[in-house]
């Protein structure tokens, strides 16, 4: 994925921020960027063409990686909230904790997509640490 943007401030010799104008596909997202007062939206970017502020730039993200950030923001709390909601439900029914299984379900659903959230946290903070998941600056 590429899009046209203009660096804003630079970081260090190979980090660099763009701005961007938000598009309808993620401009409700913010899971690699975030917004700032005049609208844009703000990530950071290596730069390793040596753009200054105020070049405008386009700058590419992997498809990949796309696809891996929407599947984890969106499907996997999902798919931790069902899974939840199957092993709340098998223990209620196995230990017979509560006559109602549906009910130990639904709690243990929520409890596991608030785990899910709280791992996808971490793993946000590791991979802005990393930065495995930063686009690049391809060209001016």
């Amino acid at each position: 994925m590429r899009e046209q943007g203009v660096v804003s401030k630079i970081i260090s010799d190979k980090l660099a921020e763009v701005q961007f104008e938000p598009q309808a596909v993620c401009a409700k997202c913010k899971a690699c960027c975030h917004l700032v007062e005049t609208g844009k939206m703000v990530v950071e970017v290596w730069n390793d063409i040596g753009a200054k502020v105020g070049d405008p730039v386009e700058v590419e993200v992997p498809e990949k990686q796309v696809v891996a950030s929407a599947f984890l923001i969106y499907i996997f709390p999902l798919i931790c909230l069902i899974l939840g909601y199957f092993v709340g439900s098998y223990f209620s029914q196995a230990m017979g904790i509560f006559k109602d299984s549906e009910l130990l379900g639904i709690i243990i659903g929520f409890i596991f997509m608030a785990l899910a959230f709280l791992a996808l946290r971490v793993y946000d903070n590791y991979l802005r640490l990393s930065g495995k998941f930063k686009g690049k600056i391809v060209g001016k």
